[in-house]
């Protein structure tokens, strides 16, 4: 049947008066909202407690900076939250969000969320539903409408006029936005749009917030909970042993809280944040989009990745190449009559029946279709009846089953053109009539009409990007629905090698029913072929259970439970609206090289995050053992309480962000990947820290100690530690930035925003000893240069030390195999 749709006009006027199809939230945070949740932190309660004891006391200057020191720190925290729930929302709607619908008589794909009432939409198999509205024509039509009713048991619908009064579900010609198209075909005419519908209705008042606790998160919650519990431990001795000192009690509170609100990382959780969402920010820049948090921490982790070979290893651009047919005209007729143009396969066929026959003979055969069996990954063909034949086009396999005579030489030309690399359509037909006839009675004793043979062309580049997958240490296994001898020839084409014991067919994997033997089958094979949707599950689950971390590619609807499995779903940006809304990783351009540069910016953040932590404790702990070892053996404190706060707004502010931006100059793609059980807080990163603080502690202590002995003033020794404390730190962040190397061996100044944080750290120290205002507000006095060059000696004397640490540190980790 024709139909006309809605004309453009029409459609233009609907979408001005109903407006987009979009759920509108109300919980959507603003930037007010995620400023003010700044001011809900314990220390930020601590801080403000801090200040009103100050100005009860009288001590106004303190009071101000302490509150100054709160506005900063909210500010520093609302800039990074609201960058990443912003880059977070970019690379969601990225990912498109299409619909075919019928307007002005023609079939054409739109926005999502230009759909409006009225519009007749193309219901497949793994589409979205984006609207509510009423079915025109369904063909073996099942949708899943858990979203709505809960209920997982997908759910058949038909068209009013087969609807009977007697049936229990009233709803069974409609569907509704949110379902998913399981299986079949159809025709709807959409009533409700956005807020509107049904799904709208229940969602518009839900919460819409993105905040996953991620694997990475729930560890750093963890040790941020622990390291706080010893800090306020710590603190509580540090009050009391000043008290006993003899400490002012002004003095030794302040110090007390600003040490307490230095050393515990209230901004590790907002650091995580901002370095995954700069890293999948990065991954966007290379043509994919990373959905989700926890799937940006564990790109770099996986072991095994599964592909497909279509529009990966190849480039998905199929094309009819030739054809072998006995009755060309009855041929052309199936080709056309069950034509669905619904995958690749089908478009290229399509293309190549209008260029043969022209666009009115591919619509007249087309629209004489009085029956459609859609095509399934269980069926493996389609079937259509135009009144006088049936048609089955499908895999030769099938289709030969189906015919009662052929040339028995058909099987060795299937074989040899696979082994060309080209994939096959094989088709058949019959005079009959099905009226009432089930399926499986109507398909024998067909006449076998030919084969298409379809080339989809090899990548040529991909056989670089494999060898790096590979030299990462990750496997790469083959799933496919192809023939053996199609997959081979693509793969040597890739000069990706296979050994006969290493593949299997998904017949073969039908006849296994040990699991432990299946699973070392699993573990050695590299090519599957001919394997269905649930064999591909079958697999996943497997490499699973043998402790491995899955990335699983697909495109199809029949995928989705596979990809959804893996610890890394992935697919293309063309896949079915299903597979997108459960994989993790959506490719934006079919290029294998994308998963490549995905899985090392993976790599990238996790080293991201171990620099940040090391920069954080290690300059948290050394402030606190310094103060301690002080008020231990009975000197002044060398810091004072604001002074700490202002080193605190110096190192754990711009400095510790820049290093989310960092790019890693070791080649990640030649590590490992981690091992599941490994934690971002290892042994290594611990010692660091503990050894990076004595060193900067007892050096400091030691000076301190010389510089009273020598006949200093207090203010004057204190300015000089403050200063010296803080620019080492700074200078501290270049060995930071090479945790995992020294600076000898790499370009140290390739981050221009770690440069930067660092000469804006310099300045501000400058500030703090030669401004007056602050100087009266910090209690410094300003440095002779003599004093100044003596620090900066000492910063690099410090670092080098650290980095002689760390050169036998690695030494010794590399001996152990840690």
């Amino acid at each position: 049947m024709n139909y006309t749709g809605l004309s453009t006009k029409e459609a233009n006027e609907r979408l001005a008066q109903y407006g987009p199809n979009e759920i509108t939230t109300t919980n959507k945070h603003t930037p007010l909202t995620i400023f003010l949740n700044q001011l809900k932190s314990p220390l930020i309660y601590i801080l403000i407690f801090a200040a009103v004891i100050s100005a009860a006391l009288g001590e106004y200057n303190d009071a101000f900076f302490i509150l100054l020191v709160v506005l900063v720190n909210s500010f520093l925290g609302f800039f990074q939250e609201y960058k990443a729930e912003n880059t977070l929302e970019v690379l969601q709607a990225s990912i498109s969000q299409t619909v075919k619908v019928i307007r002005n008589s023609e079939k054409i794909i739109i926005p999502k969320k230009e759909l409006v009432p009225g519009d007749l939409i193309v219901l497949e198999s793994g589409l979205k539903v984006p609207g509510d509205g009423a079915l025109i024509e369904a063909t073996e039509l099942t949708v899943n409408e858990s979203l709505l009713t809960g209920e997982s048991v997908p759910v058949k619908k038909i068209i009013k006029s087969e609807h009977h009064e007697d049936e229990e579900n009233e709803n069974i010609h409609l569907i509704f936005k949110g379902s998913t198209v399981i299986e079949g075909i159809g025709l709807a005419e959409i009533t409700h749009t956005g807020d509107s519908t049904e799904f709208g209705q229940i969602a518009k008042n839900l919460s819409n917030e993105f905040d996953p606790v991620t694997p990475i998160k729930k560890e750093l919650i963890q040790i941020s909970k622990v390291i706080t519990i010893l800090v306020l431990l710590v603190s509580i001795g540090i009050f009391a042993l000043g008290l006993f000192r003899g400490v002012e009690f002004e003095e030794i509170f302040l110090t007390t809280v600003a040490l307490g609100v230095s050393t515990i990382p209230e901004g590790l959780i907002i650091a995580l944040t901002i370095t995954l969402a700069l890293g999948m920010n990065r991954i966007m820049a290379k043509k994919a989009v990373v959905k989700n948090l926890p799937a940006a921490e564990t790109l770099g982790d996986i072991d095994v990745l599964c592909v497909d070979k279509t529009g990966t290893l190849t480039y998905g651009k199929m094309a009819v190449a030739e054809t072998s047919f006995t009755n060309e005209d009855l041929a052309f007729m199936a080709l056309a009559t069950s034509n669905n143009d619904a995958n690749f396969i089908d478009k290229a066929i399509s293309n190549f029946v209008r260029e043969k026959k022209g666009d009115d003979y591919f619509y007249k055969h087309f629209q004489n279709r009085r029956k459609l069996f859609p095509f399934s990954s269980r069926r493996k063909y389609t079937g259509a009846f135009d009144g006088d034949h049936l048609f089955a086009v499908g895999a030769p396999e099938v289709i030969l089953g189906f015919s009662k005579d052929y040339d028995t030489n058909i099987k060795n030309i299937i074989k040899s053109k696979a082994e060309e690399g080209y994939r096959m359509v094989a088709v058949a037909a019959k005079e009959a009539d099905i009226n009432g006839n089930p399926e499986r009675d109507a398909f024998v004793d067909m006449t076998f009409l030919g084969l298409v043979f379809v080339s989809d062309p090899v990548r040529e580049s991909v056989a670089g990007s494999i060898a790096k997958i590979e030299g990462a240490g990750i496997e790469i296994k083959v799933i496919t629905g192809d023939l053996r001898e199609t997959s081979m020839n693509i793969l040597n084409k890739l000069n990706f090698k296979i050994r006969e014991e290493e593949i299997i067919a998904g017949h073969e994997i039908n006849e296994i029913n040990n699991e432990e033997k299946f699973d070392q089958i699993v573990a050695t094979t590299k090519l599957f072929y001919r394997t269905t949707p649930d064999q591909k599950l079958r697999i996943v689950k497997s490499l699973q259970k043998q402790n491995k971390r899955v990335g699983m590619m697909g495109d199809g609807v029949n995928d989705s439970p596979a990809i959804k499995k893996a610890e890394i779903g992935i697919c293309v940006d063309s896949a079915t609206d299903v597979t997108k809304e459960v994989a993790d990783l959506v490719l934006l351009e079919s290029d294998f090289q994308t998963i490549v540069d995905a899985v090392e910016e993976g790599r990238n953040i996790f080293e991201n995050l171990r620099k940040i932590m090391t920069y954080l404790f290690a300059d948290s702990l050394s402030e606190t053992i310094l103060i301690t070892l002080s008020l231990i053996l009975g000197l002044p404190l060398p810091l004072l309480p604001l002074q700490l706060l202002w080193i605190n707004l110096v190192e754990d502010g711009l400095a510790s962000l820049a290093l989310s931006f960092d790019k890693s100059q070791m080649d990640l793609l030649k590590q490992p990947p981690r091992k599941q059980d490994s934690s971002i807080f290892d042994r290594q990163v611990i010692s660091l820290i503990v050894i990076i603080s004595l060193i900067i502690d007892v050096i400091y202590f030691i000076i301190f100690k010389h510089l009273l002995d020598t006949g200093y003033s207090l203010e004057r020794a204190q300015t000089f530690i403050f200063f010296g404390v803080a620019v080492s730190s700074l200078v501290f962040l270049y060995s930071a930035k090479t945790v995992d190397s020294n600076i000898w061996r790499e370009n140290i100044f390739d981050n221009i925003v770690v440069n930067l944080s660092v000469v804006v750290g310099f300045i501000l120290m400058l500030l703090s000893v030669y401004w007056g205002p602050l100087q009266e507000l910090l209690g410094t006095v300003s440095l002779t240069r003599a004093e100044v060059g003596y620090i900066l000696l000492l910063a690099l004397a410090d670092t080098m030390l650290i980095e002689i640490v760390k050169y036998f540190a690695h030494k010794l980790n590399k001996t152990l195999h840690y």
